[in-house]
């Protein structure tokens, strides 16, 4: 656990982060984005019973659960159909995210993606300012570790025990990482079967909560891994949450808990919330990825590419919305970030104007008689 925790501003913060990152302006809810929103219902439904806000759930986990040199898993990639390569929304949050804990709490981080795919996100990796762990895996400060993770199922459920009992992980986080419904069946937003192309990592969350281990879901459309928590608001909310339209009949709705669940429009942005609570609570507004990072990112996972699972074009746009909407909101979280950790901001500069009561009622009092002299 890191020293002191500023809880309170990171509650004040978190309330903030949560209203911004679940701001639906195109897609979210897979399929049901093309008919209403639906991201701030699922939001809602993931909050119903939690009086703190999501983010700020996540974030002060994080920080109770890890120390300088604990391992930690994050699990990404999903792979969009025609083309079948990973989409843009994933993959970033989880170097963005990889990238605060590292920096922020000293983490090891080894980040998973279907067998096939680490080398293009090892070539990501670095436009998050973490550098490449090699293959041996031996992960040293400011690195990254990327590694591969079987689809077939067997082997899937051999190497999830492998790695937990290994690694000895203190965090597992999934994000935008596809899961299956109650008859086993992974579909992406639009109700197509993506077993074939999906790696089950569900299996090593099923493992870490076994062993103990913190887990956390974040998605934004309610068939990813840890939106489990809320399957019946799922199904209830989302077009498809209970007819897949595929001939397993069970819907998209996610059947895999997490402890914690982060709900936001862009996956993306659920990482980044997490960030920029952290940095809250650490007193590091450092830890929140910079606008520079994230026009790296982006234009580097063109280049690698990732695609727009919109459009399926490699162009550095994420579920629909061009990379400065991303880049614009990390902007506006430093910016927000930056006002209230300022201790001698304008909020005191308020309060110290308003202390003398008396003064200011007199002040307005006289303002009638006094305006025209």
């Amino acid at each position: 656990m890191q020293m002191n925790p500023n809880d309170e501003l990171g509650l004040l913060v978190g309330e903030v982060v949560d209203q911004l990152t679940t701001v639906q302006f195109y897609m979210g809810g897979g399929a049901a984005a093309y008919s209403k929103p639906a991201v701030r219902q699922l939001y809602e439904a993931a909050r119903r019973e939690d009086p703190e806000p999501l983010s700020y759930q996540a974030a002060r986990a994080l920080v109770d659960a890890i120390s300088e040199g604990d391992n930690v898993l994050i699990l990404t990639g999903l792979l969009s159909p025609p083309v079948l390569v990973p989409e843009t929304d994933g993959p970033i949050g989880a170097l963005t995210l990889a990238r605060s804990l590292a920096l922020g709490l000293g983490a090891k981080v080894t980040v998973l993606i279907e067998d096939g795919f680490e080398h293009s996100l090892t070539r990501l990796a670095p436009s998050s300012g973490l550098t490449p762990a090699p293959s041996s895996g031996a992960i040293r400060p400011q690195q990254i570790a990327v590694a591969g993770f079987p689809l077939d199922e067997k082997a899937a459920s051999s190497e999830a025990e492998r790695l937990i009992e290994k690694m000895q992980p203190k965090a597992v986080i999934a994000i935008e990482k596809l899961d299956c419904n109650t008859n086993g069946v992974f579909h992406n937003g639009g109700g197509i079967d993506m077993g074939a192309v999906t790696a089950p990592m569900n299996r090593i969350v099923d493992r870490a909560r076994t062993a103990g281990v913190l887990t956390i879901g974040i998605g934004d459309g309610g068939n990813e891994i840890g939106l489990g928590n809320i399957e019946t608001s799922v199904r209830q909310i989302l077009a498809m949450g209970m007819n897949c339209g595929c001939p397993c009949g069970g819907g998209i709705a996610a059947s895999t808990p997490t402890d914690l669940t982060i709900v936001a429009a862009v996956a993306n942005w659920g990482a980044y919330a997490i960030e920029t609570v952290m940095a809250a609570l650490l007193g590091r507004p450092e830890l929140l990825h910079s606008e520079a990072i994230s026009r790296r990112l982006h234009d580097e996972a063109a280049r690698c590419g990732y695609i727009d699972p919109a459009s399926c074009q490699s162009d550095g746009f994420v579920d629909g919305l061009p990379p400065e909407m991303s880049t614009l909101l990390v902007k506006q979280l430093h910016i927000m970030l930056a006002a209230q950790m300022n201790p001698n901001g304008r909020r005191e500069i308020f309060r110290s104007l308003m202390a003398d009561r008396a003064t200011v009622q007199a002040q307005v009092d006289s303002w009638p008689e006094t305006r025209h002299q």
